[in-house]
């Protein structure tokens, strides 16, 4: 029976504020208090290090062992009922982490990891994956080393957190491939057509290309690409060139039309109004925020 209250944490309670929006919570066996239901503003992706116990989320509960992958995003209620559950949290915020996406969106996995805001998936109490023993070792070296990079603040520390994040996800979304049925795996030619769309996302691109890229009709494309990679091309087009403009905002001085130029739209008013929808911010405004 789930608790009377929630717990409601924040990641600033675990990474200090104007750091990169990564960390590692390791909990040692009976730490992690029993039925401690709560929330966060955060995703997470949980390894079970050793023991078992029952996850409960959202009103759901399901079996979870050692080798076990969870994934919980913000707002999710979820908790254990366990003796001696042992595990270790990677806590981010995707929205702030300036995670590449490439052609992450091909791989099943990625679309759970790192959701759609259409999608509505917020996690799911059964786990996304299990580990085999060699394979939880390898993962939870990775883990550790982004932990010691976090703590001693090298040169370079952020950079190396997030190449160790990115490889986790990598080894995970490609394990996790191995286990899906055939037909779920995306063909070789969406991968051509997400490949194309990374590297010419500058120029003009319609359906109608992307199809011929893909040797399909444009209907049944578009219903494969969404199918697929969980969003129409358009809109994964659309995250490619407000991604690329979130950078050049960060990390140039070019004005604003400009970048909108640079990143593919042919409009400065519909870039800013397109960089709103899916930002929650004015290009200005996440410049200045973000710096």
């Amino acid at each position: 029976m789930m608790m009377d209250y929630t717990l409601h944490y924040r990641l600033k309670q675990f990474i200090p504020t104007r750091t990169m929006p990564l960390g590692i919570i390791h909990m040692p066996s009976g730490k992690e208090a029993r039925k401690k239901f709560h929330n966060h503003n955060y995703s997470e992706i949980v390894l079970i290090l050793g023991g078992s116990g029952i996850h409960f989320f959202n009103g759901k509960q399901y079996p979870i062992k050692a080798g076990d992958i969870l994934i919980v995003h913000p707002e999710a209620v979820h908790g254990y009922d366990h003796q001696d559950l042992e595990l270790v949290n990677i806590i981010f915020d995707a929205r702030q982490l300036m995670l590449p996406i490439l052609d992450g969106t091909s791989m099943p996995l990625f679309r759970k990891i790192f959701p759609d805001k259409q999608s509505g998936f917020h996690g799911q109490p059964e786990p996304v994956l299990s580990l085999q023993p060699e394979e939880q070792s390898n993962i939870y070296g990775i883990i550790q080393r982004i932990a010691d990079e976090l703590k001693i603040c090298r040169s370079g520390c952020n950079l190396f957190s997030m190449a160790l994040f990115i490889e986790i996800i990598i080894i995970l979304c490609r394990l996790h491939q191995k286990n899906v049925q055939p037909q779920d795996s995306p063909p070789q030619r969406i991968g051509e057509t997400i490949e194309y769309m990374n590297t010419h996302y500058q120029q003009p691109i319609s359906t109608v290309q992307l199809a011929k890229i893909a040797c399909r009709s444009r209907r049944n494309f578009f219903l494969h690409f969404k199918n697929t990679v969980g969003c129409t091309p358009i809109q994964y087009l659309i995250r490619i060139r407000v991604s690329r403009a979130m950078e050049l905002l960060l990390y140039t001085e070019m004005p604003v039309s400009d970048i909108a130029a640079r990143c593919g739209f042919s409009d400065s008013n519909y870039f800013c109004k397109t960089f709103r929808a899916q930002t929650g911010f004015s290009p200005l405004q996440y410049r200045q925020r973000k710096r």
